[in-house]
């Protein structure tokens, strides 16, 4: 997971990290965006143990409030809380492999969210 995270760090190094009670990991990624202009958020990722192992895709999360260009928060997005936290949980697709750079899951992720129009 340190791998995983150091990855991320390289693209966005102001994220965060907090470690659960069950021994997942909550990496807190702000400024996360596209467009022109920029349309940014803050994504949570959540690894747990042994995800690259499994073949797993971590499961990414957007933070609440953010909307699509057209001022809507998109097609099936649900309020989630993590560890407490509210959260927009949605579904997307994508081809992730443990060996992927850790970053692309994450811009792949809230590209989906920020086009899921």
């Amino acid at each position: 997971m340190e791998a995983f995270v150091e990855g991320l760090r390289e693209k966005y190094p102001e994220l965060s990290v907090r470690k659960t009670s069950d021994g997942a990991w909550l990496v807190k990624v702000p400024r996360v965006g596209f467009g022109v202009p920029p349309r940014e958020t803050t994504a949570l990722v959540r690894l747990v143990p042994g995800f690259r192992g499994s073949g797993n895709r971590p499961q990414v999360y957007v933070a609440p409030g953010t909307r699509l260009s057209n001022g809507t928060t998109g097609r099936n997005v649900t309020s989630t809380l993590v560890e407490g936290e509210p959260w927009l949980q949605f579904s997307f697709s994508y081809s992730w492999r443990p060996t992927d750079e850790p970053w692309k899951l994450v811009a792949s992720a809230v590209r989906r969210f920020l086009q899921n129009g």
